[in-house]
C-alpha cells in the first residue's frame, strides 16, 4: 500500500464522487425527479454505477477492504477514548500493540499485516476513517492532581454555594502569581528543504521574574505586582512600568509571607474596600497566603478567603484557567521583539530594568481582552455562574453498564487509575478547613494545641510588620516557595514524619522512641555533637565552650552525606541547642564526603 497516493495523469477516474453526491443522486432517480443519462451529466457518476447501486449490485466500498469490520472499529475507538478519559490515553505503537494482541487472542492471522502487526498505513487509514479520534500532544499530569474526583469537587460546590449566596461578581475575586520567564520559546522559520537542525541565533535563558495578578468576575484587573530576585531595590527597576503597577524584592525571587501581605494591604484591600456587602477572595493551597497577619487583614476589612481544593487549580482557578495561556503567549511575543533589538542582542538575559516597559507593553497588547478572559475564566470554573458540571464534565466519569462489555473493561482502567493515584498515607493539613469554606483566625488559633509544627509555629514571626514594597524587609521568615500542587507527596510525607519525630524529641515525647536517641552530650574540645538550628539538625564539633553557650565548627549536607564547607562555619550556639554526642563522623570518599549514621534517617 502506498503511503501518498496520487493519481497518475490519464488514469481512469475512479469512484471520483463522494458517498453523499451519490445517495444524492439515487433519491433523484427514485423520485422520479430526473432520468439516469440526466444524473450522469449533473453529479458526473457513470450510468453503469447508478445502475449498479439501484440494482444493489457491488455494494461494497472500492479499493481494498478493511481488515476488521465496522463494528470492530467502532468497538477500538470506544475503547481509546474511554483510555483517554481516564488519563490513559494510547500513543500509535501502543494501538498497533493493542490490535496485535486482539488478533492473537481471536486466532487471526493478516497477510498484510508484518508479524501480524498493523503498519503506519493502516493507522493513518484507521484515523481518516475515523474522524471523532485525532492525535494530540498530552500534558502530562501530576498523580496528586489525577486524584481529584467528583466527590471532592461536588463538596467543594456545595460549600462554595453557601459562601457566594447573594455576592455579585464584582465582588468574587481571584489572586495568583506566575512567572514571566526570559525564554521566548521556538517559533517555525523557512529554511531549505531538507534542514534537520534549523537554528535562531537569539539569546535566552531560565531567569524568571514573580508577578502577582489578581480579577474579578466581572472582568475587573488589578495592576501587576513584581517581585524582583535581589536583596536591594534600585529606581531605575520601576520606571515606565504599568500603570498602578507595584514593585517589591526578595532573596528568592518569589512571594514569601511578608510580601503577600504587603501586596495585600497595598493593592487588594484598597479596591475592596470600595465595594459594598460581602467580599469573597478565592486562593490556593500556598502556605505564604495563609498567615496570622493575612487572616488579621482580611477580618478587620469583611473579606472571606475561601481555598481551592488541593491540586484542583487547572480546573477550579479561573486565572490558570483561562487567563494565563493567552498572556504567556503575549509576552512571548514582546520578549521575542525585544530580542531582536540593539539592546536584547547584547544583553545575555532581560536586565531588570527592561523588565516594567516590557510588561507595560505585554499589559497593552492582553488589554482589550481582559475583561472577557477573566469572565471565561470564572464561567469555566464553575463559579460564576455557580454551575458544578463545568468542572465535571472535564474529569473522568464513567455512566456506562457494569454488565456489558465494555462496562468490565472501563472498570478495569477505573480501578487502575485508583491504584495510581491513591495515596498510601493521607497528608497531614495544616488547616482542617474544606474547601468552598472561609478561613478565619479562629481556625489557625484552635488548631495550636494539636501540632507545634503546624501554621501558627511557623507564622509566630508574621505577626510583626511586613516589608514594604520598596523591598526593605522588617523582619525574617522562613519562606516555602511550593505550593501544594507542586509539592511530591511521598517526600512531604516523609518530611512530616522527621518533622515530628524533631518536635516530639524536643518536647520529650519520644522517651520509648527511639528514631532521635542520642549519647548524653560530652563537653570536650574536639567532641562531635548533634545541634538544631531553625528546625534542622546538623552535625558539627566543638572547638570552645563555656557555662552559658558553645561554639560549634558546623558540616553541611552534601545529598545525603555531609562535608565540611570550603569557609569554616564557626558559630556559638546555647547549650539548649545541642541535643547530643556522636560518633565522628566516617569518611566515604577522598573528596571529603562523611558518613553521619546517626542521621541516616533525616536524610534518607
Amino acid at each position: 500500500m502506498p503511503r501518498n497516493y496520487k493519481r497518475k495523469a490519464g488514469a481512469r477516474k475512479y469512484a471520483d464522487y463522494t458517498e453523499e453526491t451519490l445517495l444524492e443522486c439515487l433519491n433523484e432517480i427514485k423520485h422520479g425527479r430526473i432520468s439516469h443519462r440526466a444524473a450522469e451529466e449533473k453529479y458526473k457518476i457513470p450510468r453503469r454505477t447508478i445502475l449498479n447501486k439501484l440494482k444493489c449490485r457491488h455494494s461494497k466500498k472500492p479499493g481494498h477492504q478493511p481488515i476488521f469490520t465496522a463494528d470492530e472499529e467502532r468497538e477500538f475507538v470506544q475503547c481509546i477514548i474511554s483510555l483517554g478519559d481516564y488519563g490513559f490515553p494510547v500513543n500509535m505503537q501502543e494501538l498497533r500493540n493493542i490490535i496485535k494482541n486482539y488478533l492473537a487472542r481471536c486466532g487471526r492471522e493478516v497477510k498484510v499485516f508484518k508479524e501480524n502487526t498493523p503498519g503506519t498505513d493502516w493507522l493513518k487509514g484507521f484515523l481518516v476513517r475515523n474522524p471523532e479520534l485525532s492525535q494530540r500532544f498530552a500534558e502530562n499530569v501530576k498523580r496528586m492532581r489525577a486524584a481529584v474526583d467528583e466527590p471532592m469537587i461536588r463538596s467543594f460546590f456545595e460549600n462554595l454555594s453557601d459562601e457566594l449566596r447573594d455576592v455579585p461578581p464584582t465582588n468574587i475575586w481571584n489572586f495568583d502569581e506566575t512567572n514571566l520567564s526570559d525564554d521566548p520559546g521556538k517559533k517555525k522559520v523557512i529554511v531549505k528543504k531538507g534542514s534537520k537542525y534549523p537554528e535562531l541565533i537569539r539569546n535566552a535563558s531560565k531567569t524568571s521574574i514573580s508577578v502577582m495578578f489578581s480579577g474579578n468576575a466581572a472582568g475587573e484587573l488589578l495592576p501587576p505586582y513584581i517581585v524582583y530576585r535581589a536583596n536591594k531595590m534600585w529606581t531605575t527597576w520601576t520606571e515606565n512600568g504599568p500603570k498602578g503597577c507595584r514593585y517589591n524584592s526578595s532573596s528568592s525571587g518569589w512571594f514569601d509571607a511578608s510580601i503577600f501581605s504587603d501586596w495585600l494591604e497595598c493593592q487588594m484591600i484598597p479596591r475592596l474596600k470600595k465595594l459594598e456587602g460581602k467580599k469573597v477572595v478565592l486562593c490556593d493551597n500556598l502556605s505564604s497566603h495563609i498567615t496570622v497577619h493575612a487572616l488579621k487583614l482580611c477580618r478587620q476589612n469583611q473579606i472571606t478567603l475561601i481555598c481551592l481544593p488541593p491540586n484542583s487549580t487547572h480546573l477550579t482557578q479561573p486565572l490558570d484557567v483561562a487567563f494565563f495561556r493567552p498572556l504567556k503567549i503575549a509576552w512571548r511575543r514582546v520578549l521575542s521583539e525585544w530580542k531582536d533589538t540593539d539592546e536584547g542582542i547584547r544583553n545575555t538575559n532581560i536586565q531588570k530594568q527592561n523588565f516594567p516597559p516590557l510588561l507595560s507593553k505585554m499589559m497593552e497588547i492582553i488589554g482589550p481582552n481582559v475583561e472577557e478572559n477573566l469572565k471565561a475564566g470564572f464561567r469555566k470554573c464553575g463559579i460564576v455562574p455557580l454551575k458544578v458540571e463545568e468542572v465535571l464534565s472535564r474529569i473522568p466519569r464513567s455512566s456506562c453498564n457494569p454488565d456489558d462489555i465494555q462496562g468490565a473493561f472501563l472498570q478495569k482502567i477505573q480501578s487502575q487509575r485508583i491504584e495510581l493515584t491513591k495515596a498510601v498515607k493521607s497528608r497531614r493539613k495544616k488547616l482542617n478547613i474544606p474547601p468552598g469554606r472561609s478561613v478565619c483566625l479562629e481556625n489557625l488559633q484552635s488548631d495550636e494545641d494539636m501540632s507545634n509544627s503546624e501554621v501558627i509555629a511557623d507564622n509566630e514571626t508574621l505577626e510583626e510588620e511586613p516589608t514594604t514594597s520598596s523591598g526593605i524587609k522588617r523582619n525574617e521568615t522562613i519562606f516555602d516557595e511550593n505550593s501544594s500542587d507542586d509539592i511530591d507527596f511521598d517526600e512531604l510525607v516523609k518530611e512530616q514524619e522527621k518533622e515530628k519525630a524533631f518536635v516530639d524529641y524536643i518536647e520529650g515525647k519520644s522517651a520509648n522512641d527511639n528514631t532521635l536517641q542520642f549519647k548524653n552530650t560530652v563537653r570536650e574540645i574536639g567532641s562531635f555533637v548533634v545541634f538544631s538550628y531553625e528546625g534542622l539538625l546538623y552535625p558539627g564539633k566543638i572547638l570552645r565552650f563555656n557555662e552559658d553557650e558553645v561554639v560549634i565548627s558546623s558540616m553541611e549536607k552534601s545529598l545525603k552525606m555531609w562535608k565540611w564547607p570550603s569557609k569554616p562555619d564557626e558559630i556559638p550556639y546555647s547549650w539548649d541547642d545541642v541535643l547530643g554526642s556522636i560518633n565522628p563522623p566516617k569518611q566515604v570518599s577522598k573528596r571529603g564526603i562523611f558518613a553521619v549514621p546517626e542521621l541516616t534517617d533525616f536524610l534518607d
